[in-house]
């Protein structure tokens, strides 16, 4: 690992840093979230609260903010994408839910737009 002087994890890595001009975007680390927002991790990080009520709750709270029937929050990208194929496939049927992820009998096919040319 190269030497550094610098105190922050980047400089300790060897990593340098860029001037993001991309907004936010995952392949320059997403976003540097606003100091009430990282108070709230600092709050949050501190305590422990069972996971599926605060998932619950933290979506109903969302819903309601945007006068939408309902919001579930995920970790990124990604597992929202997951989360919405599996919701497509399973619907509301319970035992399809608990299947998950054998799909057998479900749908299985997406079209999925692609860019245009």
């Amino acid at each position: 690992m190269p030497e550094s002087t610098g105190s922050n994890l980047y400089d300790k890595l060897g990593v340098r840093e860029i001037i993001n001009a991309r907004g936010n975007s995952t392949i320059v680390g997403g976003s540097a979230p606003d100091q009430v927002i990282t108070q709230a991790m600092d709050d949050a990080g501190s305590r422990y609260v069972d996971m599926e009520e605060l998932l619950e709750k933290s979506g109903d709270y969302i819903a309601e903010i945007l006068g939408v029937e309902a919001a579930y929050v995920t970790s990124g990208c990604a597992a929202s994408q997951t989360l919405s194929t599996a919701a497509c496939m399973a619907g509301i049927d319970p035992d399809k839910i608990a299947r998950l992820p054998d799909t057998t009998g479900m749908k299985n096919e997406f079209l999925i737009q692609s860019k245009a040319s």
